[in-house]
């Protein structure tokens, strides 16, 4: 307890002997200051009371709301042209890089494009599948029978003077 004292072991000497209520009011310490103050905490409960609200603070509210809305609205109108410009100038970069990508795959295309159709390849291919020029003696000139009913409808239609050509 805070208000007793008790001697330490190395002070106590063997001579002397006191009784309890000598030794207990030598060595009572005096009373501490606020010692009889108790502090107590009582719960409130205040569910059941309501506030009532100020005289006119609904209308100071949507004043305030409707105010911020109009400066939100205006700094919208403001801003908004700026950064649509923004966004189509990164848009056009875009598409430039890719028109530039796109322009190059052309590029190497219309290389690759003349390396496959350069007369060199082109033998080359044929030679592949077996697509070379027949040798002088493998070559037979074949000619068509002469056809004599179109031959004589060519000549009726000379004489009459039309000069379209049966089929």
């Amino acid at each position: 307890m805070a208000t007793w004292a008790r001697p330490s072991q190395q002070a106590v000497s063997p001579a002397p002997r006191w009784s309890a209520s000598d030794a207990s009011a030598e060595l009572r310490l005096p009373p501490l200051p606020f010692e009889d103050v108790y502090l107590h905490r009582k719960p409130i409960d205040n569910r059941r009371l309501h506030r009532t609200p100020a005289q006119g603070s609904r209308r100071v509210y949507a004043r305030a709301f409707l105010d911020a809305l109009l400066l939100f609205s205006v700094l919208l109108l403001i801003l908004l042209p700026r950064h649509m410009s923004r966004v189509v100038a990164h848009e056009l970069l875009a598409e430039e890089s890719r028109m530039r990508s796109l322009e190059a795959a052309r590029a190497d295309l219309d290389a690759r494009e003349a390396e496959l159709l350069s007369p060199a390849r082109l033998e080359e291919w044929a030679r592949s599948l077996q697509l070379v020029d027949p040798a002088p003696g493998q070559m037979l000139a074949l000619a068509p029978k002469p056809d004599r009913a179109l031959a004589a409808r060519r000549r009726v239609q000379a004489a009459s003077g039309n000069t379209t050509t049966a089929r």
